[in-house]
C-alpha cells in the first residue's frame, strides 16, 4: 500500500510526536530521580569554610543537569524565606527556630577571642569571658539571627559580664579588619578567623562549654528527591523548628 502525500505528513508528524513522548518520558524520570530541574539553596556565608562549597560541587557532579541556584544571607533571613518556599533549603549558623522547619547539626566548632596584634591581651595562650567582659565589641547586628548573637557572647555572659557591642559589620571579613585597626575585639568561630588579617590574633577560649553548630535546614514534609539528595541521612539531631536538642 503506497500512501498518500497527506499520510506520509501524518507518518512524519506521528514519528515526532513519538519521539517527543519518549523524550519527555525521560525528563520526568529524571526529574523524579532528582537528576534534573532547579535546586535553590541558601548559604550564611560563615558556613563556607565547613566544607560546604565541597558539598555543593560534589552535588553538581554527581547531578549535572541540576540547575543549582546559590543564595547569601543572614541565618534569620534564610530561615524566613525557606520557611515561605523561596528556597529549597539552607546552610545555616545556629538559628532561631522557624515553624515548619526542620534542621540537622552538620558541624559544630569552638570560638576564638579576636584582637589586634598590639592588645595588651594578644600574648595570652589563653582567654576567658571574664578577660574580655569589659572590652569594646564588633559584632554582627543581632536581627542576622538571635540565637547566634547570643551563642557567640555567652563566654562573656557565664562570666557574669555585659559585651558593650559599640560597632555593627554584616561579614566576618568586615569585623577582622575593623578588630585588626584596633577599633574592638571580637568573638567568633574557629573557621571565620581562617583568612583573618595579618592584624590580628585568634586565641582560644577556655572556661565554656559554648560551640558554634552549623545546620542544614529544610522544609517539614519535604520529599522531593531533589532536595533530599543534598540532605545527609536522617539522624538524632534532625529536630523541628531550627531548635537543637539539649
Amino acid at each position: 500500500m503506497e500512501l498518500t502525500p497527506a499520510g506520509i505528513v501524518l507518518r512524519e508528524r506521528a514519528k515526532m510526536i513519538l519521539l517527543q513522548t519518549t523524550r519527555d518520558l525521560a525528563e520526568v524520570r529524571s526529574v523524579g530521580r532528582g537528576q534534573s530541574g532547579a535546586l535553590h539553596v541558601g548559604f550564611a556565608s560563615s558556613t563556607l569554610p565547613l566544607g560546604l562549597a565541597d558539598q555543593i560541587q560534589r552535588y553538581r557532579l554527581d547531578y549535572p543537569n541540576v540547575r543549582v541556584h546559590l543564595h547569601e544571607g543572614f541565618t534569620s533571613h534564610l530561615m524566613w524565606i525557606l520557611a515561605r518556599g523561596e528556597i529549597d533549603a539552607a546552610f545555616v549558623r545556629d538559628p532561631d527556630p522557624s515553624p515548619g522547619v526542620l534542621t540537622e547539626a552538620i558541624a559544630t566548632e569552638p570560638f576564638r577571642v579576636v584582637l589586634p596584634l598590639n592588645h595588651p591581651l594578644a600574648g595570652s595562650e589563653t582567654l576567658t569571658g571574664g578577660d574580655i567582659g569589659d572590652e569594646p565589641f564588633i559584632f554582627y547586628p543581632e536581627s542576622a539571627g538571635a540565637r547566634a548573637y547570643r551563642t557567640n557572647l555567652t563566654p562573656v555572659t557565664e562570666a557574669g559580664k555585659h559585651a558593650d557591642v559599640i560597632q555593627e559589620a554584616s561579614h566576618w571579613a568586615t569585623i577582622m579588619h575593623l578588630v585588626g585597626v584596633g577599633l574592638g575585639i571580637t568573638i567568633a568561630p574557629l573557621s571565620a578567623t581562617y583568612a583573618a588579617p595579618p592584624t590580628i590574633r585568634a586565641i582560644p577560649l577556655t572556661n565554656t562549654s559554648a560551640r558554634s553548630t552549623v545546620y542544614v535546614a529544610w522544609r517539614e514534609h519535604e520529599d522531593r528527591t531533589i532536595v533530599q539528595n543534598l540532605l545527609p541521612a536522617r539522624g538524632s539531631t534532625t529536630v523541628k523548628g531550627g531548635t537543637p536538642k539539649p
